[in-house]
């Protein structure tokens, strides 16, 4: 009796993943602000594992993950926040640029100062490769 409830259910829910609707196809536009999105979030919070895995597979093979940590944290800029304002992809190429704003803060070279703060533009290109969008560091 218990398996004939367990397959009636195993069913049921089979049945009903069957008649839901698929979700619509996305538009790269919305992938890559996604993504780039995420990349940022990573760097503001120091998870360089999580920003290096949004880079090209090309980059990430000649930079391993943990001396590309390494490297960002060795970089007296740390980034505060970050907010994707805009992106724009051309057509049919697999290729998008983002415009993104990042609040930074940076040591003073005046004694006595201490940081600077400020917010600056980014304009990154990001590039489809094997169907999944990735950010070019070379670009």
């Amino acid at each position: 009796m218990k398996i004939n409830k367990l397959l009636l259910i195993v069913g049921v829910t089979a049945l009903l993943a069957a008649c839901s609707e698929p979700e619509p196809p996305r538009e790269p536009a919305e992938i890559v602000a996604e993504r780039a999105q995420a990349r940022w979030n990573a760097m503001v919070e120091q998870d360089f594992q999580a920003a290096w895995a949004l880079y090209t597979p090309g980059f990430r093979e000649q930079l391993p993950a943990g001396d590309f940590a390494a490297e960002m944290r060795r970089r007296p800029v740390t980034w505060t926040a970050a907010e994707v304002l805009e992106v724009k992809c051309a057509g049919d190429e697999p290729r998008c640029e983002v415009r993104t704003r990042v609040d930074y803060k940076a040591p003073a070279n005046a004694p006595g100062v201490g940081s600077l703060t400020g917010k600056r533009g980014v304009t990154e290109i990001w590039l489809q490769i094997g169907g999944k969008w990735w950010y070019s560091a070379d670009a």
